[in-house]
């Protein structure tokens, strides 16, 4: 008989998991996977469901509550897979995966869009149906994305740099009302979003950047693609 798991049991699994894939390899959906069949399920997502449906979740309510025509934080959500998606069909089709969805969640958590569990589940609906990512790792990519420090959008973030560029670095720094040290923080670092673009910053620093940017009219290369 398959047994249940408790929330923190499945965090233990999915840790097994990702030490699995760091060791043999394997994919990280793989991974998921094998643990799963140690502990009698055929896949990873039917162990999600039967832990779901062992605590009386009615799924198909669930989903009716999360997919309202009008709701204008999925569309905002679905707005940022978009983006993403059209990324990676520019980069030679390149396939959208679980970096992707973790970068997703990053950019909604620094546009305060991601702020509850309603809103993990309300994005992992928007990904699955945009995505082939199945629903297990998008949720497992989004959760941690809650308790993301304060950061700066992908846009904004960009902005800040160009502005850096036209003034250097201090006097940029100047004009946000910022230190030399905390405007660097908010322009360097990779190449997508706030999880892999900044260094912890507080959320002073963060507001003043945005009280700043709120007063200047954006280009129309504030895109937030790659």
């Amino acid at each position: 008989m398959s047994m249940s798991f408790s929330p923190s049991q499945i965090e233990r699994l999915k840790h097994e998991a990702k030490a699995l894939s760091r060791a043999r390899g394997f994919a990280h959906s793989e991974a998921l996977d094998r643990i799963a069949a140690e502990n009698g399920y055929a896949n990873w997502s039917l162990l999600m469901k039967h832990c779901a449906s062992s605590k009386g979740v009615d799924a198909s309510s669930v989903q009716q509550r999360l997919t309202p025509d009008n709701d204008v934080k999925f569309e905002r959500f679905e707005s940022i897979v978009r983006e993403v998606l059209e990324d990676c069909a520019a980069d030679g089709g390149q396939q959208f995966n679980f970096a992707d969805v973790e970068w997703v969640a990053a950019e909604a958590k620094a546009l305060r869009l991601l702020a509850t569990r309603s809103d993990v589940e309300l994005l992992v609906r928007v990904l699955v149906r945009s995505t082939r990512v199945p629903e297990d790792v998008c949720r497992e990519e989004i959760e941690p994305a809650l308790t993301y420090r304060p950061a700066l959008d992908t846009s904004s973030s960009r902005r800040l740099g160009r502005l850096v560029e036209a003034q250097g670095l201090t006097a940029a720094a100047r004009s946000v009302g910022l230190s030399r040290q905390a405007m660097e923080k908010l322009v360097t670092g990779g190449s997508r979003g706030p999880l892999f673009r900044h260094s912890s910053v507080s959320r002073s620093t963060v507001d003043k950047a945005r009280t700043y940017l709120a007063g200047v009219v954006a280009s129309p290369s504030d895109s937030p693609h790659r």
